[in-house]
């Protein structure tokens, strides 16, 4: 159900995260700022608690 409501972007963020990365490592492999990362992340919390 949860793959439902990520984004692709969000997916693939909570993957490498899950995986052990940084922020910074998941922003260098998406190319994209580790604001951006935060971001997504703080948004994925925030869909969880939802589901909850």
């Amino acid at each position: 159900k949860l793959s439902k409501l990520l984004s692709d972007f969000e997916k693939k963020v909570l993957n490498y995260y899950l995986e052990g990365k940084s922020y910074q490592e998941i922003g260098e492999i998406l190319k994209r700022d580790s604001k951006s990362i935060d971001n997504a992340l703080q948004r994925i919390k925030r869909k969880i608690e939802k589901m909850r």
